[in-house]
């Protein structure tokens, strides 16, 4: 028996001049759209945690893996706080920041001042878990 196969249809489009000024336009736009983001957050983190610290907070953990946690781990170096931990059930034992994850059950092995949910789910959700591992609700900070 011989098999061939059917080679697929291909669609192939020209960009005019206009409209790789269009693309060009939009992809720059995106860009500065996304810097800005990114500085308002970084601004927002970085006074969030000089509170921390006015509270003499030395010592935190971060509670997901995500572009948050990234920005909030720039921002930390502007401070005296210590990153201690990460920790994420769905990424335990990976590499991140420099920290193996660990899971929130892990959390009674940590010692810390604050935990900083970086996580992009839902906080609600997030608080619930820590307070059933019997972490108190005064040490969780919520970034929003």
């Amino acid at each position: 028996m011989k098999v061939t196969t059917i080679p697929r249809n291909r669609v192939k489009y020209m960009l005019t001049p206009q409209g790789f000024a269009e693309k060009s336009r939009l992809t720059y736009e995106f860009i500065q759209h996304s810097f800005s983001l990114y500085k308002e957050a970084l601004k927002k983190f970085e006074g969030l945690l000089n509170e921390l610290e006015k509270r003499n907070v030395r010592k935190v953990v971060f509670y997901g893996v995500s572009d948050l946690s990234e920005i909030t781990f720039v921002s930390l170096k502007a401070t005296n706080i210590k990153l201690v931990g990460v920790v994420d059930d769905t990424k335990a034992g990976t590499q991140y920041l420099d920290f193996t994850v660990r899971s929130t059950s892990e959390l009674k092995n940590l010692e810390f001042d604050s935990i900083i949910l970086t996580a992009l789910e839902t906080k609600e959700h997030m608080v619930k878990k820590l307070v059933e591992k019997n972490i108190s609700q005064e040490k969780i900070i919520i970034l929003e």
